[in-house]
């Protein structure tokens, strides 16, 4: 049976029991394999890009997935440069304390930007 529960993705959590990993992809890190929710949602909260619906309407009509499509409309319009992908990397390898990801099984899919709360003291 299958675990559908969410896990932190804590710093080096990506790394491997074996030392046998090689690159398998442009949206993998280590064992973990970065979804496109996850991407989405990381551009939306980190860079502010939100790609609408009326922007993709047209687009890779042959994909189903709307968030696919909005990762391929981004690299195509090189807002998702090699730069960023190794940003969104680097997150995953060592989040920051502000910011919290998670994932299902190997599959990072989620993305929480924790904002400090200022206390007002009296």
């Amino acid at each position: 049976m299958e675990n559908n529960a969410l896990a932190l993705v804590l710093k080096n959590d990506w790394v491997a029991l074996s030392s046998s990993n090689v690159y398998t992809g442009k949206f993998t890190v280590g064992r973990f394999h970065l979804t496109e929710a996850f991407i989405v949602e990381y551009m939306k909260l980190i860079h502010g890009v939100e790609i609408p619906d009326s922007w993709i309407s047209s687009s890779f009509t042959n994909i189903p997935d709307t968030n696919t499509r909005r990762v391929k409309y981004m690299e195509g319009c090189d807002m998702l440069s090699k730069d960023t992908m190794t940003e969104i990397r680097n997150a995953v390898k060592s989040p920051s304390d502000n910011i919290k990801i998670y994932r299902n099984g190997n599959h990072v899919t989620k993305i929480e930007f924790m904002e400090e709360l200022n206390e007002i003291k009296l």
